[in-house]
């Protein structure tokens, strides 16, 4: 019996939900890194070193926007320092 629950469920996981008319809310993610970004400000460890040699290698701190164009709305959660290149 249990196994015939977990293929339903499995089964249902596999179908895809109507699209709804209208939905034009998203989340957008914006930055790739935890806190501060990388490299760490004051890291010079031998992990973080690429990223201060290379501009190339640096991430940006994460924010993530809800955008809600329907409403014309945005909202910004997060809000980090490196907000003005994302």
């Amino acid at each position: 019996m249990r196994f015939l629950r977990l293929a339903a469920l499995l089964c249902a996981c596999l179908i895809a939900p109507p699209a709804l008319a209208g939905d034009e809310t998203y989340l957008l993610v914006l930055g790739i890194a935890q806190d501060a970004g990388y490299p760490q400000a004051g890291c010079y460890r031998p992990h973080c070193q690429p990223g201060w040699d290379d501009p190339d290698r640096r991430r940006l701190a994460s924010s993530v926007a809800v955008i809600d164009e329907a409403g014309g709305a945005t909202y910004l959660f997060d809000a980090t320092p490196d907000i003005r290149q994302q």
